[in-house]
């Protein structure tokens, strides 16, 4: 249980400026704004294997916590129909596997929080999960809840009765005392770094007066019961919606900055993935708040692992970590800029950062409109009007921001004996949110989904570059009077797109849904599935979910995992999470 503190080290800032040029593929009289990046370091150490944390006795008062929705400004949007509804037809289909419990009543976890911000992520053997405040880590074959048990991995538990650990506690086991390893305050996201096999785990610690940091974990290995590299990162302000990303160069991290309650904007930061895999001091770059920008996404890189690194072999040779090598053909170009994503104004928006550690310095391009991009009405106004059967209560929609994940992949177009014999010549991002169908006549909520490509050029790695953007696909689905919301979209390793979500009416109770979508049938998902029906709704309170997670699996390319919430029974701090993995066509291998 290693508990070799690193001494902290912190840097001297190195400065902002802002200025203005030209952005490429942007509507017209749109300028891109260039925001220099500071540098700062972290408190950092090595933590881990941890015990199980202990679920409170039957009858032990519980201190039940409801974390409030932040809202920030989104810009108007048009109130008219949406002029990209999917109108081919979409046939309802009856899942092929069950899925697992995930952590919720289901699997005995005493719920403290509404609501779960539900992450997971698939590994190598390993699917992790990660809710408000605590994360489990499941076999994927079996769904049984892992522990370690003399250095090794023991899966044995069944997925009705869940191994639970608490983020705090790698804190703690490297011997740290800032409030990263004191509180659990959630705000969770897991991510499976595919190109180095490593997990990352993160949350925020905001005690009610500071200071405030944002935490983050990077597994040794593989497993996710084993060491890790800790990092307290300082935050100048309350971070909220914290939201990450893995990219070659970085693991990219967004926030919401208020103080005081008052909305300060935006705020991106990078830290230094190769110090982080060494267990090195990590650093960080970053800039912002910008009040004009609200809970921007940073892109994750997504793909088959081998596909990305082809020369992993072992967590003690683990090839090419920098997707720099020429056989990592799904790579994208060394000094390529991680896309960030957000909306304004009814329309999506995409800018870019990009990081150079040798010189310490890195730049954001804030988003700016993408020239193409159909408008949209923010669902529910931002606010909350999902309807649930047996209560007036209604649930949020999160309609003011996109959902996790910004997912970043390059598929095969043209696959021999599960060799890849022709790369896409685009790189896509996935992107999804709520909206409004038709405002003018009912407030039913659909799924906005997009494709787009990007690309650059002129790269000047740290200070600038020329972004130019195409939308592929585009589209809305909404195929009946039900609520859809929550979304979370991925590509697999063809091209197939699902999409997950939360699916709600007032005769249905909220339930888990997935919708695919094959490669080669443009702006539409032609099947969906109930992958877990709820059987209960939530009361007294709107906050639900806050985001879902679909994610790839590295081991083949081809598996979509989804995760998130529903209710077993009607009532409040009684929630539930799924954990399904759905394979959209045997055209993937």
């Amino acid at each position: 249980m290693g508990t070799n503190a690193i001494k902290p080290r912190f840097l001297k800032g190195i400065g902002l400026a802002i200025l203005a040029v030209v952005f490429a593929g942007s509507p017209q009289g749109f300028a891109q704004q260039l925001e220099s990046m500071t540098l700062t370091g972290s408190e950092a150490g090595h933590g881990g294997p941890v015990a199980r944390t202990r679920q409170p006795a039957a009858g032990t008062p519980v201190d039940h916590r409801v974390i409030p929705l932040h809202p920030h400004p989104f810009g108007p949007s048009p109130a008219v129909k949406d002029p990209v509804l999917q109108q081919g037809s979409t046939t309802q289909v009856t899942p092929l596997v069950l899925g697992f419990n995930g952590i919720g009543v289901s699997s005995r976890y005493g719920v403290l929080y509404i609501p779960p911000d539900t992450s997971g992520a698939a590994g190598d053997t390993q699917y992790v999960q990660f809710v408000n405040a605590a994360y489990a880590v499941i076999d994927k074959q079996t769904g049984n809840f892992c522990q370690n048990v003399s250095g090794q991995a023991v899966c044995n538990q069944p997925n009705t009765s869940g191994v639970f650990f608490q983020l705090s506690s790698l804190f703690k086991a490297a011997g740290q005392t800032n409030p990263c390893a004191t509180r659990d305050d959630g705000d969770v996201v897991v991510l499976f770094d595919r190109l180095a096999h490593r997990w990352v785990l993160s949350q925020f610690a905001v005690p009610n007066s500071g200071p405030y940091y944002h935490c983050v974990a990077v597994s040794q290995t593989n497993d996710a019961t084993g060491l890790y590299n800790v990092y307290a990162f300082p935050q100048p302000s309350f971070p909220d919606y914290p939201k990450m990303g893995v990219w070659p160069d970085g693991y990219y991290a967004t926030f919401n900055m208020f103080k005081g309650g008052r909305f300060l904007g935006a705020r991106v930061c990078v830290y230094d993935r190769a110090a982080m895999l060494a267990g090195a001091p990590g650093r960080q770059l970053c800039g912002g708040p910008n009040s004009s920008y609200g809970s921007v996404l940073p892109s994750d890189l997504d793909g088959k692992a081998a596909d990305l690194n082809a020369s992993y072999v072992s967590s003690a040779t683990p090839g090419d970590t920098t997707c720099s090598a020429p056989a990592d053909a799904a790579c994208p170009p060394v000094g390529t800029p991680n896309i960030i994503a957000n909306f304004s104004g009814g329309f999506l928006q995409l800018g870019f950062v990009t990081v150079d550690w040798s010189a310490a310095k890195g730049t954001i391009s804030w988003p700016q409109r993408v020239a193409g991009a159909a408008s949209f009405t923010a669902a529910c106004n931002g606010g909350a009007c999902i309807p649930q059967p047996g209560t007036n209560q209604k649930l949020d929609s999160l309609g003011d921001r996109l959902m996790f994940r910004a997912a970043f992949s390059r598929p095969c177009i043209s696959l021999s004996s599960g060799q890849c014999l022709t790369w896409d010549p685009k790189y896509h991002v996935l992107i999804s949110h709520s909206v409004t169908v038709n405002p003018g006549s009912s407030n039913v909520t659909g799924i906005r989904w997009y494709d787009v490509s990007p690309s650059f050029s002129n790269i000047n790695v740290g200070v600038s570059a020329t972004m130019s953007t195409a939308i592929n696909q585009q589209s809305t689905f909404s195929p009946d009077a039900d609520y859809r919301w929550m979304s979370s979209i991925a590509m697999d390793r063809v091209g197939n797109v699902a999409v997950g979500y939360s699916r709600s009416s007032a005769s249905r109770f909220p339930s888990v849904a997935v919708a695919l979508g094959l490669a080669g049938q443009t702006n539409t998902l032609s099947q969906e599935m109930i992958v877990r029906a709820g059987s209960g709704s939530q009361t007294s309170y709107t906050r639900w979910g806050d985001y879902a997670h679909m994610s790839v699996d590295p081991v083949d390319g081809c598996t979509l995992w989804f995760t998130s919430q529903y209710q077993t029974v009607t009532g409040v701090f009684d929630w539930s999470t799924v954990i399904y993995p759905a394979k959209i066509s045997t055209s993937c291998q």
